[in-house]
């Protein structure tokens, strides 16, 4: 039962997307329409308004994502960039506090040999065993990109599908 309510929803995916952006571009087209209208456009007036709503917010969209991911990237850089100088200041910054405090310092010692003990033994001995798995990760990320593609395509399957849709149900706007 549940599998057959998310095929159902799967296959109305497209469906609810033409309805969302028909929601929001009919204002839009409302406005070009009417302004169309009186300017004696009267054969094609809402087909044009509808481009012309599809046009802009595709605009929007794409300027968007223009001034948006290069933003991020460089967020990211630089996030990057900084991450060794930030570790530099709060080891330097530990250091200062754990020296002003005897107990604290041994007890913070004691953990790092212990940590440093641990991770030379895993060196040691099970770094074959770490490359191993790695390698399957390998196989399971390669799976996951796939995945991902197919994801993507069919994201952009559906939004295609749902201008259609949103072409349609503003076309006949006046029928429902």
């Amino acid at each position: 039962m549940r599998e057959t309510i998310s095929m159902i929803m799967s296959a109305l995916t497209p469906v609810f997307f033409g309805a969302a952006m028909a929601f929001l571009a009919n204002p839009l087209a409302s406005q070009v329409e009417m302004w169309l209208k009186k300017k004696n456009v009267k054969k094609g007036a809402r087909g044009l308004s509808i481009l012309t709503a599809i046009v802009v917010y595709g605009a929007l969209l794409y300027i968007s994502f223009y001034l948006i991911v290069p933003k991020v990237a460089q967020s990211i850089i630089g996030l990057v960039n900084e991450f060794p100088g930030l570790i530099r200041k709060f080891v330097a910054w530990a250091e200062t506090m754990l020296m002003q405090n005897e107990h604290v310092y041994q007890l913070a010692h004691d953990i790092w040999a212990s940590v440093n003990d641990t991770f030379n033994g895993w060196l040691k001995d099970g770094l074959m065993t770490t490359l191993m798995s790695t390698l399957g990760s390998v196989a399971n990320g390669v799976y996951s990109v796939a995945a991902a593609v197919m994801d993507v395509a069919s994201f952009v399957l559906n939004f295609l599908i749902g201008i259609i849709v949103m072409v349609y149900l503003l076309l006949g706007k006046d029928d429902y």
